[in-house]
């Protein structure tokens, strides 16, 4: 078996290839690659053609990850997208291999892509035109905000009635 240094975009491909035969000894394919009902059904669909269609892979490729004994890991996309297809993808959480590999593969994920949270848009500063102090404002339509707060804007409409 080739062993293949711990990189986060590795995982063990024991308990995928496990989880995937037993998919396909669910769905009438043994697992020494013998269909049981190929037999007594004419419209007999391989369980390999229908994970090649969910997948968009070649029947070949899948065929090869399932029974290629000679690596122990296989890519992290690659598993995860297996899983997913044969609605397992809950191993990555009940599976103590596959869990600790996931917890890897999602760290090493966030280093390789970092997760950048967007800036806030940044605030208007203005002067109040009654008492002339500075506030932000965050309004982007209609007419920009005046005053600073409801006691200014109540006190300048006072002003300007006595005014008129």
């Amino acid at each position: 078996m080739q062993k293949i240094p711990h990189r986060p975009d590795y995982v063990p491909a024991e308990p995928v290839r496990r989880a995937l035969r037993r998919w396909l000894t669910e769905h009438d394919l043994g697992g020494d690659g013998t269909a049981n009902r190929r037999s007594e059904d004419t419209n007999y669909v391989s369980p390999y053609v229908v994970l090649a269609e969910k997948t968009g892979w070649a029947r070949d490729t899948i065929y090869a990850h399932i029974n290629r004994e000679r690596n122990d890991h296989m890519q992290f996309d690659v598993a995860d997208k297996l899983l997913c297809v044969i609605e397992q993808s809950l191993l990555w959480h009940c599976d103590p291999e596959l869990s600790q590999a996931y917890e890897r593969a999602v760290k090493g994920a966030d280093q390789i892509y970092p997760v950048v949270e967007p800036e806030a848009p940044a605030a208007h500063v203005r002067t109040c035109d009654h008492c002339g102090e500075k506030f932000e404002t965050w309004r982007r339509w209609g007419t920009p905000r005046r005053f600073c707060g409801q006691p200014c804007r109540q006190a300048a409409y006072k002003e300007r009635l006595a005014a008129a």
